[in-house]
């Protein structure tokens, strides 16, 4: 046939145009600065058109939980975009009746398209959480208003071209290109431009067969548009599978999303898609079967699935994989200097910007030269790798811990006044220094040995007038005080100008019961916070605790109900008590996570907490230690001093112990 000019689609005396609403609605809103009262003013002068709004307002499509009485109501609970795509839906279903004469034209299957693809670009905008979801449904609705052009001013011979696209309408594109020269992409993007359109719809109209050119300003709503296309496709077509790959693909590529749940999404497209057209007044057809969808198509998801899976998995492998080799010391396994040097540049610029401070812990194990010299250099890999582990558990996720060089450590604490970091400073310090260092699986080298460490700590407070110090002076003011606490005697915490005097920590005694010595202590106001699941040991310990020295015990059975008070009185919901007590196993969690928990919230770190066993278990009472516990105890090595111990505990101890 000869083929037709795209001039004479443009130029065509009878070319439909929108109603006066919708234009008189697009000039208004094409200023930024437009008065809702005067949009509501506009959609209102036109009573039917207001009818036919407010009633899809209150449709199940938008699922309002109060019904709206008023445009002004719903400018105001769904905003002018969402008013706007209803206005022009409504004036491109009035464009539409101008042409029910063209009989070689499907209009039911315009509108399924349409409809479905439009609801699908609105579905997939709130579901990734990108673009403005009421946008993106008017741009779906006029993505095919182009066909309507071209039906009408060509009839038989466009016609003919839908007939040999047949019911994909993919194929459509290069089959018009051969056929006609032009597409109805390019005349439905012209008539935009006749018709004043906003810009993101008449480039999404263009370029909803070609997405990948569109504009950085408006590729979102491109690509949603196009999306919301691939999503009608899975639905309307009888082998789904070729575009149930591309909905995946692109979804991933464009938005970096991968659709969990297709079927869920392509159930709430479909209803969305039933409740519009009846409110348009369009037939669609039957509703499709999304089970036969998904059976006709879950091979393909599945294969897709598991391949996306992999990929996922490969690349964070290889992001761990190089992360550990770029950030983490090969020997003991915690961060390494790299990771220390990028760690506190952050933490200073963040200093710097937001006045959040944050302390170093400079550390330096006591004497190591003479246990390389003694034992030997895999004795002394073996010490520093227990060093590292100690500091690291004792730190958790409060700070990070790195390996400096050498026997040298360093911990970096976010937001931490100083108070707190020569706490956490001294913490680190006994748990190093309070138990020997079991080196019995390392050969030719001693059963155990003792090591103690000395710590420098600098403050980072960018508050006046100290303000906020540059990384160096931050690192000096360590190593200085680390140099005092190594003058001074070693085995203690110095800060900056200032020292922290610390005893020299000995070896534990071994001894068959605790070391209870009796003290003057008035537990009187007391507030113990107990964690207990035998009844029996809980009410001992109560009738001591509260009738014998007057203290307020809370008692609480379950590990759940512990971390529940917790984070209750982390929100200030209840009073803090000046200290916990708690077996080392409850029913559904162990006292390692009640001591975690504690020492990684900020408003309880400061409590005192004490763990007893039934069991021997030392590994995890040591656990309890490291991570924070001021008491581990055994309940046999308790029991016949037990007044004395009660009285003990309800005073927080200076250092902390382990019961032999």
């Amino acid at each position: 046939m000869a083929k037709p000019s795209y001039e004479d689609i443009l130029n065509y005396p009878n070319l439909p145009t929108l109603p006066t609403v919708a234009i008189e609605l697009l000039e208004l809103t094409s200023d930024p600065n437009v008065k809702l009262k005067e949009i509501e003013k506009l959609v209102q002068s036109d009573q039917g058109l207001s009818i036919k709004v407010m009633r899809t307002v209150n449709s199940s499509f938008y699922g309002l939980a109060k019904p709206c009485s008023s445009i002004k109501r719903a400018l105001a609970y769904l905003g002018l975009n969402a008013v706007k795509s209803l206005v022009l839906g409504f004036s491109l279903v009035d464009v539409t009746k101008s042409l029910k004469d063209c009989e070689e034209f499907d209009f039911e299957d315009f509108w399924r398209r349409s409809i479905y693809s439009a609801t699908g670009a609105r579905q997939l905008s709130l579901d990734i959480g990108i673009g403005d979801p009421d946008e993106a449904f008017a741009c779906g609705m006029f993505q095919d208003m182009g066909m309507l052009a071209s039906i009408l001013v060509l009839k038989q011979d466009y016609a003919q071209v839908l007939a040999k696209a047949g019911a994909r309408h993919r194929d459509l594109v290069p089959i018009e290109q051969k056929e006609l020269g032009f597409t109805h992409s390019k005349v439905g993007a012209a008539m935009g431009t006749k018709w004043r359109l906003p810009e993101v719809m008449v480039e999404s109209v263009g370029l909803h067969h070609d997405p990948d050119r569109s504009s950085k300003t408006h590729r979102d709503v491109v690509h949603l548009v196009a999306l919301g296309g691939i999503a009608s496709e899975i639905l309307n077509d009888e082998n789904p599978k070729q575009p149930t790959a591309d909905l995946i693909a692109k979804a991933r590529a464009w938005f970096d999303y991968d659709i969990k749940d297709l079927e869920s999404l392509l159930t709430k497209i479909t209803i969305a898609s039933q409740d519009m057209a009846k409110m348009l007044d369009q037939r669609v057809g039957q509703a499709p079967d999304i089970q036969q969808t998904m059976s006709q198509a879950g091979e393909m998801v599945t294969a897709l699935q598991i391949e996306t899976q992999r990929q996922v998995d490969d690349l964070q492998r290889q992001q761990v994989d190089l992360t550990q080799k770029v950030e983490t010391d090969a020997m003991t396994g915690i961060g390494n200097r790299a990771k220390f040097n990028d760690l506190i540049g952050q933490l200073q610029a963040k200093a710097g910007e937001h006045g959040s401070p944050f302390a170093l812990l400079m550390i330096d194990a006591d004497r190591f030269k003479a246990v390389n010299d003694t034992h030997g250099h895999q004795v002394g890999d073996a010490v520093l790798v227990e060093l590292a582990r100690r500091v690291s558990n004792t730190v958790g996720n409060t700070g990070t811990a790195c390996r400096y060089g050498g026997e040298e450590f360093t911990v970096l604490l976010p937001d931490i006044d100083e108070a707190n970091a020569l706490e956490r400073a001294e913490r680190v310090r006994l748990v190093v220094g309070g138990t020997p260092f079991d080196l019995r699986h390392v050969a030719e080298g001693p059963d155990e040995i003792q090591i103690t460490i000395s710590i420098g700590v600098s403050i980072c407070d960018p508050a006046p007038p100290a303000g906020t110090k540059n990384v160096e002076q931050i690192i000096a003011a360590a190593d200085k005080a680390l140099y005092r606490a190594k003058q001074e005697g070693r085995n203690r915490v110095c800060l900056e100008s200032k020292a922290m005097r610390t005893e020299s920590i000995q070896a534990p005694a071994q001894a068959s019961s605790p070391a209870l010595p009796e003290l003057c202590v008035n537990p009187n106001n007391h507030h113990v916070l107990l964690f207990e699941n035998d009844s029996l040991a809980a009410t001992l310990l109560i009738a001591l605790m509260k009738k014998k020295f007057g203290a307020k015990v809370s008692w609480i059975r379950e590990g759940s109900g512990a971390i529940r008070c917790l984070q209750q009185m982390e929100r200030g919901e209840t009073p803090l008590p000046t200290m916990i007590l708690s077996e080392l196993h409850l029913p559904d969690l162990t006292a390692l996570d009640i001591v975690r928990h504690v020492m990684q919230t900020k408003t309880l770190a400061h409590l005192p907490v004490h763990v007893y066993t039934a069991t021997e278990n030392d590994e995890l009472l040591q656990a309890c230690i490291e991570a924070g516990a001021v008491g581990g105890y055994r309940k046999s090595e308790i029991i016949n001093a037990l007044p004395i111990w009660v009285k003990q505990i309800l005073v927080p101890p200076s250092t902390p112990r382990m019961a032999a």
